[in-house]
C-alpha cells in the first residue's frame, strides 16, 4: 500500500472536514497539496478542528453584511477563468456628455469586492473577523450570500447617485466555495431550504483563518418567493421580505452551526438583525435554561437613529413564525401592545451590550434609560493591515 505524503494527508483531512460541492472537479484545481486558492491549507484544517473541539469555547459572530476588501487584502488567486460579472465596472462616474466619458475611463482589471455588504456596519464586521483571525480565536462568522449584493453605485454629474442592480457569479469568485450541506428552516407557511457556502478570512500572517459561513436560498429546492429571500441586502419595501431576511440569518445561522458540527459557547449579535438566533436556541427551554442561554449572548448596537431599530407587528410575526417563537419574542422584545422591537429583544436576552463609541453610548442612554447601567461602549476600530499600507506603517513608525 502506498503511504500518503503529509500533503495528501492534509488534503484528505480538509475534504473530510469541509464537504465541498465540487460536482465537476471545478475546485480541485484550486484546492490541492497545501494550497487553497494560493493560501496555506493547513490554517483551514486547524481552524475547522478547533471549532469542533469540546475543549475550545467557540464563538459565532452573526452579521447581516460583511465588507472584507477581498479585491485587495489577502486576495485569493485563481487558475480558472473569472466570470466578467465579477470584474470591476469600467466607469462608475458619468457626465452629460457620454462621448467624453469614453476618454476618461479608468481601466482597472480587478475583481469586485465580495458584494455582501452595503456600508459601515459591514466594514466593521469584516474588520472584526479579520482581527479575530489575527488573534487566532476559534470563531465562525455567519452571514448571507446576497445574489444581487446591495446595488452597484454609479454617479451622474447632473442627478447624483444612480443605483443599478447587479448580478455576480459566486461559483467563479476566488476563495468562495459551495458546500454539500443543506439545512431547512420550518416556518409557519412553508419550509425554506438553505445551501451553505464558505469563504475563509485569513489572518495577516496567513497562519489562521475564520470560516465565514454564508446562507443561500437561491436554488431549485425553494419556491420562487423563497429563492428571492437572499437576493438583495436590506429589502425594506416589503415587510415580509424584511422580516424573513432576519429570520433566515438567525434561524439559519443556528441550524448551519449545528449542521457543521461547530461547538459554540458564545453568540455575538452584530446589530439586532441577528437576534432570531436566540429565538431559535430558546425552543423547548424552561425558565432556568433560558437564563443560562442569555449568558451565552452578547450584542453590539450600531445605530443612534430611531428608524434603525427594527420593529415588527405581532400580526406579521404570527404569519411567519410558530406560536412558541412569537411567545419568546413577546416575553423579551415587546415594546408596546402589538409591536416587537428587535433592539429591546437583543438587549433583554444578552449578557453584555455595547454601543460603538462613547457618544453613541450617551445617545443610547437617552433612548433606553432603563438599560443605562448595562450599556457599555467599545469604540469602532479598523483592521490596520487592511487600511494602512506597509509603507505608511514604516513612515508612522
Amino acid at each position: 500500500m502506498e503511504i500518503m505524503t503529509d500533503k495528501n494527508n492534509l488534503l484528505a483531512e480538509f475534504y473530510s472536514l469541509v464537504q465541498v460541492d465540487d460536482y465537476d472537479g471545478h475546485y480541485a484545481k484550486e484546492i490541492k497539496d497545501n494550497n487553497y486558492f494560493g493560501m496555506p491549507l493547513e490554517a483551514i484544517v486547524t481552524a475547522e478542528k478547533r471549532l469542533r473541539s469540546e475543549s475550545e469555547r467557540g464563538i459565532a459572530y452573526f452579521s447581516m453584511e460583511y465588507g472584507l476588501a477581498t479585491s485587495c487584502y489577502n486576495k485569493f488567486s485563481s487558475q480558472l477563468p473569472i466570470n466578467p460579472t465579477n470584474k470591476l465596472p469600467e466607469n462608475a462616474v458619468f457626465s452629460n456628455f457620454r462621448v467624453a466619458d469614453y476618454f476618461f475611463v479608468l481601466q482597472a482589471d480587478n475583481i469586485i469586492d465580495l458584494p455582501i455588504y452595503s456600508g459601515g456596519l459591514g466594514v466593521l464586521a469584516g474588520d472584526t473577523v479579520k482581527t479575530m483571525a489575527d488573534y487566532k480565536l476559534p470563531v465562525a462568522g455567519i452571514g448571507i450570500l446576497w445574489s444581487s449584493g446591495y446595488f452597484r453605485q454609479k454617479f451622474w454629474f447632473k442627478y447624483g447617485q444612480a443605483p443599478e442592480k447587479i448580478r455576480w457569479d459566486p461559483f467563479t469568485y476566488p476563495g468562495l466555495i459551495p458546500l454539500k450541506n443543506r439545512i431547512k428552516i420550518s416556518l409557519k407557511g412553508e419550509d425554506v431550504f438553505l445551501r451553505l457556502w464558505k469563504y475563509y478570512v485569513y489572518s495577516h500572517k496567513h497562519d489562521a483563518v475564520v470560516p465565514l459561513v454564508l446562507l443561500d436560498s437561491n436554488f431549485e429546492a425553494n419556491s420562487e418567493r423563497a429563492r428571492n429571500l437572499t437576493d438583495q441586502l436590506y429589502r425594506s419595501d416589503n415587510v415580509f421580505l424584511k422580516l424573513l431576511q432576519r429570520v433566515l440569518l438567525g434561524f439559519g445561522g443556528v441550524s448551519a452551526l449545528k449542521e457543521l458540527g461547530y461547538n459554540i459557547d458564545l453568540y455575538h449579535l452584530n446589530e439586532g438583525h441577528a437576534v432570531f438566533a436566540f429565538v431559535a436556541k430558546a425552543r423547548n427551554l424552561g425558565p432556568e435554561d433560558l437564563e443560562k442561554l442569555k449568558s451565552k449572548f452578547v450584542y453590539t448596537c450600531h445605530t443612534p437613529v430611531e428608524a434603525g431599530h427594527d420593529r415588527f407587528s405581532f400580526d406579521d410575526l404570527n404569519r411567519v413564525l410558530k406560536k412558541e417563537d412569537t411567545e419568546t419574542i413577546e416575553k423579551f422584545g415587546k415594546e408596546r401592545p402589538g409591536v416587537a422591537n428587535l433592539t429591546l429583544l437583543a438587549m433583554n436576552i444578552s449578557s453584555a451590550i455595547n454601543a460603538v463609541s462613547h457618544n453613541h453610548q450617551k445617545v443610547m442612554h437617552i433612548q433606553f434609560p432603563d438599560y443605562k447601567d448595562r450599556i457599555k461602549y467599545v469604540t469602532n476600530g479598523i483592521h490596520t493591515y487592511t487600511w494602512m499600507s506597509s509603507r505608511f506603517q514604516v513612515l508612522f513608525a
